[in-house]
């Protein structure tokens, strides 16, 4: 997908909260625009990227194991949040007022408007962060469908948008026990309308959990969803749901099905209450990873 954006006029942006495992991503786009944007904000938004990341993995070691952050601790993060609460302030009325009112360069006022999103969900990841593992989950979902709004309607109103998430993300009418909501349920009902929902799911081979760590794909059991669409024997299958009339063949996709999520948990579902179509890859592989040029 990458190789082919760079000999595209496709564009990437991101609607997570959390930060990216390339701590500088966000500092180097915004150095990108020197000496436009001056050299105050950029060392201004150095410093709240590396608070951001320092408190990020701190109290995430703590949220991994399932422990109490010490009390000393969470003073010193308050204390942070505190500060640079007022510093993104400060920067976003800045540059709405000094760049995003002003410039008749609308390229240049789209990623003026880039930047401030950036911050402002900056400060809600701050503002959320230290809470439990549950909590978090549905504040996060919460922000990315409105992260996702905003890049439909105010960012790209007149472009053709691939939002390409996990599939638990993208699910229409999903809520489990602990009233949690995917971004996918919760959207805007003009972009449900707008949209076609399309899961991907797997069959056999090895991936990579977030972190790069390699594990194989569970087999699926029988009449699993992934049972089912391995039958035609197809290196990629996709199948149509939104179009489809229920017979006895394929009652499952109208019943309550199981699929692996991430290739090893069962998960039961509807499929056609979730989704539009499914696309089931065969045989998967590890990515191989692009090699970042240290010089750009």
């Amino acid at each position: 997908m990458f190789q082919l954006m760079k000999k595209s006029d496709l564009s990437l942006i991101g609607i997570d909260i959390n930060p990216s495992s390339n701590p500088d991503l966000f500092v180097k786009f915004v150095q990108q625009l020197s000496p436009v944007v001056s050299e105050d904000v950029i060392e201004k938004i150095e410093y709240i990227e590396a608070g951001v990341y320092k408190w990020y993995y701190q109290l995430g070691q703590y949220k991994a194991k399932r422990k109490k952050v010490p009390a000393e601790m969470l003073r010193e993060f308050e204390e942070f949040k505190e500060k640079v609460s007022a510093v993104i302030g400060d920067l976003e009325a800045y540059l709405h007022e000094e760049y995003v009112l002003y410039l008749e360069n609308q390229e240049l006022v789209c990623k003026v408007k880039m930047i401030i999103r950036c911050l402002q969900n900056r400060l809600y990841f701050i503002n959320h962060i230290h809470h439990n593992h549950r909590t978090y989950k549905k504040v996060r979902e919460k922000r990315m469908k409105e992260n996702l709004e905003w890049v439909c309607q105010d960012l790209y109103p007149d472009e053709k948008i691939i939002i390409w998430a996990h599939n638990l993300h993208i699910f229409k009418q999903y809520k489990t026990f602990t009233g949690f909501e995917p971004l996918g349920a919760i959207v805007s009902n003009e972009i449900k309308e707008q949209s076609y929902y399309l899961g991907l799911f797997m069959y056999e081979g090895e991936i990579h959990t977030d972190t790069g760590q390699p594990y194989k794909i569970e087999k699926p059991p029988k009449k699993s969803l992934e049972d089912y669409m391995h039958q035609v024997q197809s290196p990629a299958l996709f199948t149509d749901f939104s179009q489809l009339e229920k017979t006895s063949v394929n009652k499952w996709i109208f019943t309550k099905t199981i699929f692996l999520e991430s290739g090893t948990m069962p998960t039961l579902f509807v499929p056609r209450d979730q989704l539009d179509g499914a696309l089931l890859v065969e045989s998967v592989s590890p990515p191989e990873y692009l090699k970042r040029n240290k010089n750009k």
